[in-house]
């Protein structure tokens, strides 16, 4: 009798690359604000902090949604320890802001982020997946406005 196959857990293709990733841009396409013990980077960033963050939201997309977290704690932990070895090569940084007006009460506001591209060194096939994701998702602080837009572009060597 066919069955319909069982559904791979997240931690399959959030985990796994085709090849030998280990160099990436990270193009910040919108402004991005991410925090730092409550303070916002006005800079380049670790990878490990992009590593988080992208845990992060995805957990708080989950929770808005009423899901439980598709990562399991130890995935989680373990793609953390293996971002640490991840190198910041170069950065290109503006930090930027945008005015708007709301429509509905009338008030300006000041949004303020990073743009430019960070570039990457290290063992980046663990990371593919979620990276990919990331592009999708977007990254830090008022989202709903656009802001967070990431691309990746990676560099695969044998």
């Amino acid at each position: 009798m066919a069955a319909w196959p069982a559904a791979a857990g997240p931690e399959l293709w959030l985990g796994q690359s085709s090849g030998n990733a280990n160099l990436a841009r990270i193009d910040l396409l919108t402004p991005l604000c991410v925090k730092d013990g409550n303070v916002a980077c006005c800079g380049a960033f670790e990878f490990s902090q992009l590593v988080r963050r992208l845990h992060k939201r995805i957990a708080q997309l989950c929770e808005s949604a009423g899901e439980a977290p598709p990562l399991a704690r130890a995935f989680t932990e373990s793609q953390h320890r293996l971002s640490e070895s991840v190198r910041l090569m170069h950065s290109d940084i503006q930090w930027m802001q945008v005015k708007r007006q709301s429509s509905r009460s009338g008030q300006n506001m000041v949004l303020e982020g990073m743009t430019g591209h960070l570039i990457y060194r290290g063992n980046l096939a663990p990371f593919t997946g979620l990276l990919a994701l990331g592009k999708v998702l977007q990254l830090g602080a008022k989202t709903a406005f656009g802001f967070g837009r990431i691309d990746t572009h990676f560099s695969f060597e044998d």
